[in-house]
């Protein structure tokens, strides 16, 4: 045997202390010793008998065996679960088959490495097979690499498990597959035969991707792993999407000797993805832009616009009375509706820049850039002019008007959020004057119309968020000023409008449903006080709360108020509920219900606003109520003598009849509580007493048990603090006025009119038809021209006092020095000015400010 086994010869050269080795054969055969030495596989010769007796350097690299180490047969290194498969194979090469297949082998440290083992015969001279070469191809990087994609690709393998992977190894030195697995056939109909023998990957490739396929293909050659998708054409004819991963493997020296790669037929999951795509950005109903891509568009166009330097207009639709429709005819007639008002909408749109559906009943086109005014009327005149048109829905013809609000992008906002604001905005006015109109958003007038839009979006929140509170206003009796008990006033600390009242965010709560969990936290938190102060052993009387009467048309009602009282352990004598008329006469039926439960429970009830529902003073007998409270319309106008005072007397004297507490609202004056004396009205309820306080000053009112009313002649005299002087001016002068900042945050909302009544170096007075937050961190610019000369200063809101329509305000300036001295200057030239009789105007002067207002559509 020795005789034909390659004879070793390792030499050491002396002089650059490396060491050559010499693989010498009988057969001389040079190509087969540059094989051993240079192959970037582990090769092993193999003898007959199944015993290494020469290895090249590779299964070191690979392996950590050296050929010292090889003293078993080869099956030892073996894996069990291989052993019989390596037999076979090695029984098939010995007899003159080359033999591939799969196996797990032990390196020399006990790790199981993943191979392709291919078995070649090899003879002596005499053409005798005395062994096998044994080349490995170590596959554990590539499973490593694999197994990493499918981690990396989690998502794709979990919807398309079921899917075969196509596995594959291409050996750039022969220019032919090492290996393909079933899974290729299966996704690409091709057998491994005609890849190998005529097919090109490259020609399957559907003609559209084959250019960015190409240029994927490159980067393989720079060492650069790819991971893309594309087409092919399967042999069948059908196109189907592949998820390929393909790796350029390296030898030693870095050149790239062979490629691996998987592909994953993917169609189902790209089909998927594009519904998902439709889904998610698509409304189901007309095929338009849903409220999350118009936003996303809308953002887009915003960011292409800046950089150009344009202008872009967007319109938002609402369709009128669409709810009605759908109350009437149902769904299944209002979506035929919708998607044929879409159609008319994208017909009418033509190359606008996009259309969308935002919510139910309304919509929102994007226009092209530089879109001019008298394009957008356009616009507008042609979609009036086609819902003139009936759309024909089944059986019926319906007709369509649409309120259209429109606002421009930069001057209106320059994000998403404030177009979107100032739309809202824009919309409200539209429909404010009726059906089938539309409104170009004017900031000037529209910064009251943010502050409700806000209030409306941040009410559902105030609860969550501890902005809720409650003053108490006490009810005295009329004749010696005992607190007899107190009514509960909710206010809303909003964070950037500060308190707000009752009156503008009730409505809102009534609006949106929201009414009821706010009266069920008023009820919450009077029990709440009352437990404490009776454990603080305060002296404690009776609360009233006011109560929607929606709460009572709902289901839970009773239990809700029956556990409350309960957990708080409060006397229910101590609690009144008060129910305005309105309410009582719309759903007489059920309250007067709710009433009697009421009153079975020990809680008191009192017709609140008594007067303002036109009911009958001779109804006032049904109404199970104990107490009636008159409205303060009747006890302003009770001194008069007009006539209009017997009404109030004639509830008054009515109410004493029937046995029934009277309350009067609203006293003011010394004048009011003498006559309310002498009609033995036996509650009153005003300013002349106390207004609404926070709870700590109303403990310290239960405490004094006596209130004193307040004349006139004891009210304190107003003490100017100001730094610097303030000019009177004669008459009014028309300033601008925006709000700049809250809290350091930039507010974009443009101007809006107001009247300036004084003004000086450290601030001015003024009048508006807008209700600001009293806040030193809500910064507002202020313009006028005085004397022809320009002014803007910044400035805060110090105080404010509420009139019928208008709200008057003090501002203190935020300015330096330099600026205060030039103000200085102008207000000295002012006061010379106005000292000098039938001089010209210092200012664009109002006479008339109500006028004013109305002309400017602000009242």
């Amino acid at each position: 045997m020795l005789d034909t086994i390659p004879f070793i010869n390792r030499k050491k050269n002396r002089k650059n202390n490396s060491e050559t080795i010499n693989i010498e054969i009988y057969h001389n055969d040079n190509n087969l010793t540059s094989l051993f030495d240079n192959h970037p596989d582990p090769i092993v010769v193999i003898n007959k008998d199944g015993y290494p007796i020469y290895a090249n350097d590779a299964l070191t690299t690979v392996s950590g065996y050296t050929m010292s180490d090889l003293k078993y047969k080869y099956i030892e290194y073996v894996h069990k679960d291989y052993v019989d498969e390596a037999k076979k194979c090695f029984k098939k090469g010995t007899k003159g088959k080359v033999q591939h297949f799969v196996s797990c082998i032990y390196d020399k440290n006990g790790n199981v490495l993943t191979a392709n083992i291919t078995y070649v015969p090899y003879t002596d001279s005499m053409k005798n097979i005395i062994g096998v070469y044994c080349i490995i191809k170590d596959m554990t990087q590539m499973i490593e690499i694999e197994n990493t994609y499918h981690e990396q690709q989690e998502r794709i393998q979990k919807v398309y498990a079921h899917l075969e992977v196509g596995v594959w190894s291409f050996d750039l030195s022969t220019n032919s597959f090492l290996f393909i697995s079933p899974g290729v056939e299966n996704i690409t109909g091709y057998t491994v035969e005609e890849f190998n023998e005529f097919i090109k990957w490259e020609d399957i490739v559907f003609a559209e991707d084959k250019e960015t396929y190409t240029e994927e293909q490159f980067k393989l050659w720079s060492g650069i792993n790819i991971n893309h998708e594309y087409r092919i054409v399967r042999k069948d004819g059908k196109v189907v999407w592949l998820q390929d991963q393909t790796l350029p493997v390296k030898n030693d020296h870095g050149e790239i000797i062979r490629i691996d790669g998987i592909v994953t037929e993917i169609t189902k999951h790209k089909e998927n993805e594009e519904k998902l795509y439709n889904l998610a950005y698509f409304d189901s109903i007309t095929g338009l832009f849903n409220k999350e891509k118009f936003d996303t568009a809308l953002a887009e166009k915003i960011a292409t616009t800046s950089r150009s330097n344009g202008s872009f207009s967007v319109l938002y639709l609402d369709i009128d009375r669409f709810k009605k429709i759908v109350a009437t005819l149902g769904y299944k007639i209002a979506n035929k509706l919708l998607k044929a008002f879409a159609t008319r909408l994208e017909e009418i749109g033509g190359d606008m820049s996009c259309i969308g559906r935002i919510t139910s009943d309304e919509f929102g086109i994007i226009t092209n850039e530089r879109t001019s005014r008298e394009e957008v009327m356009l616009l507008i005149n042609n979609l009036f002019e086609d819902l003139k048109a009936p759309f024909i829905v089944d059986d019926y013809e319906l007709f369509l008007t649409v309120s259209i609000g429109i606002c421009s992008y930069p001057e209106d906002g320059q994000d998403v959020v404030s177009i979107e604001k100032s739309g809202e905005i824009a919309l409200s006015r539209a429909k404010e004057r009726g059906k089938n109109t539309y409104y170009f958003l004017n900031k000037i007038t529209d910064m009251s119309h943010l502050r409700h839009i806000e209030l409306e979006s941040d009410l559902a929140k105030s609860i969550e968020l501890n902005q809720l509170l409650l003053y108490f206003q006490p009810r005295v009796d009329t004749k010696s000023g005992k607190v007899l008990s107190a009514e509960a006033l909710i206010r809303w600390q909003h964070p950037n409008w500060g308190l707000v009242s009752p009156s503008e965010f009730i409505p809102l709560a009534e609006d949106t449903g929201f009414i009821n969990e706010i009266g069920d936290w008023v009820i919450c938190q009077v029990c709440q006080y009352l437990q404490d102060w009776k454990k603080e052993e305060k002296e404690i009387i009776p609360i009233s709360i006011n109560i929607s009467a929606q709460r009572f048309l709902r289901h839970d009602w009773k239990t809700f108020i029956c556990d409350i009282i309960s957990k708080t352990k409060v006397d229910p004598a101590f609690i009144e509920f008060e129910i305005t008329e309105t309410y009582l006469i719309r759903h007489e039926e059920e309250i007067i219900e709710a009433i009697k439960y009421l009153k079975q429970l020990g809680i008191k009830v009192a017709l609140d606003d008594f007067g303002t529902g036109f009911s009958s003073m001779s109804q006032l007998g049904k109404f199970p109520v104990d107490t009636i409270k008159i409205d303060r319309s009747f006890i302003k106008k009770i001194t008069e003598q007009n006539g209009e005072e017997i009404l109030a007397k004639g509830i008054i004297y009515i109410a004493n009849g029937l046995n029934k507490n009277v309350v009067a609202e609203g006293v003011e004056t010394l004048e009011q509580l003498n006559v309310l004396q002498q009609l033995e009205c036996k509650e009153i309820q005003g300013f002349l007493f106390s207004k609404p306080v926070p709870v700590i000053e109303f403990v310290r009112i239960l405490e004094k048990k006596f209130l004193k009313p307040k004349s006139a002649e004891s009210s304190r005299p107003i003490i100017n603090k100001r730094k610097y002087y303030r000019v009177d001016l004669p008459y009014s002068i028309e300033g601008k006025m925006t709000l700049t900042s809250i809290q350091g945050k930039e507010v974009d909302l443009g101007k809006t009119d107001i009247l300036i009544q004084n003004i000086g170096p450290g601030g001015l007075k003024f009048l508006s038809t807008i209700n600001l937050p009293v806040r030193p961190d809500a910064i507002y610019q202020f313009e006028t021209t005085i004397l022809n000369e320009p002014i803007t200063v910044l400035g805060h809101v110090v105080w404010k006092v509420e009139d019928v329509g208008t709200f008057q305000y003090g501002i203190q300036f935020v300015i330096d020095e330099k600026d205060r001295d030039r103000l200085i200057n102008l207000f000295n030239h002012l006061t010379l000015h106005l000292r000098k009789p039938s001089v010209a105007p210092y200012g664009e002067v109002v006479e008339n400010s109500y006028n004013y207002f109305r002309a400017k559509k602000l009242v």
